[in-house]
């Protein structure tokens, strides 16, 4: 079951960023759930809206070595800020400057995890704490 307001949310968030060029995935397509791509040619950005509320799991692939990180980052009511900062990013993100971005994120959205490196699946994610 979607939380209140995830028809018209899911349609902004396609919306915003189709337009900036990414991708709809086939499984975001055919589930309704916003899941969208960007390749740049350094790095694979994806994103992935959650059903259950306001956050979004961010995915970044480094596409020379193959290297993963996750993060789940919950926007509350800013889903256009969020959104703004993908796009600013996107296409001149790289391994190089990734934690830059990141860092512009947790400092807007407090409530920004990341996926641990090590662990079992349940391990909690630990937040991101930016720099100032």
């Amino acid at each position: 079951m979607s939380f209140e307001g995830f028809e018209d949310l899911s349609l902004s968030i396609v919306a915003r960023l189709s337009g900036a060029g990414w991708e709809q995935t086939t499984r975001g397509k055919e589930s309704g759930v916003p899941e969208l791509v960007f390749n740049n040619g350094n790095m694979r950005l994806s994103i992935f809206q959650s059903i259950e509320g306001r956050s979004l799991m961010l995915g970044l692939i480094d596409i020379e070595s193959g290297g993963y990180l996750r993060f789940d980052i919950e926007y509350g009511e800013s889903i256009s800020s969020l959104l703004g900062i993908f796009v600013q990013w996107q296409s001149g993100l790289s391994i190089d400057n990734f934690q830059e971005m990141i860092n512009e994120i947790a400092v807007q959205f407090p409530e920004t995890f990341a996926e641990p490196f090590e662990g079992d699946e349940d391990s909690p994610w630990p937040k991101v704490i930016p720099r100032r």
